[in-house]
């Protein structure tokens, strides 16, 4: 059996079935949510003899501090092979773009680094530019 609410359940039942229950208990947090929140939990707990039954309440807040996570960026460079290009053609156009799964504005782009990988051997590392003027 799975129950599912948001904000409160009331367990009720014998020692047993209200501990299994609440061993149970799991949070499912809101995507792209850092918040933190607490955990109220209140109850009764009774004693009888028989004759007389007393009834004691209780209550207990637990903080939850959520770990904030950075998401992947989305990354395109358009099509990963570029066409033939002549070695003495000047600077190839080679737009990349970056987007964040950021969807509670806590996340912004801090670093992109770019570099130039070629095999061992094979001669100079071509030159990297970006166009601050646009």
């Amino acid at each position: 059996m799975s129950l599912h609410t948001l904000g409160t359940f009331t367990i009720s039942g014998n020692t047993l079935e209200v501990s299994n229950l609440l061993e149970s208990l799991t949070v499912l947090l809101q995507n792209d949510k850092d918040m933190n929140f607490d955990l109220l939990i209140e109850g009764v707990v009774t004693d009888s003899n028989g004759v007389t039954t007393i009834s004691e309440s209780f209550n207990f807040t637990h903080q939850v501090i959520v770990q904030a996570v950075a998401d992947i960026p989305l990354v395109d460079v358009g099509s990963p092979v570029k066409a033939s290009i002549l070695e003495d053609s000047g600077f190839v156009n080679y737009p990349v773009q970056v987007g964040l799964n950021d969807t509670d504005g806590s996340e912004m782009l801090a670093m992109v680094k770019i570099e130039a990988q070629i095999p061992a051997n094979s001669g100079k590392e071509p030159v990297l530019r970006i166009n601050t003027t646009r």
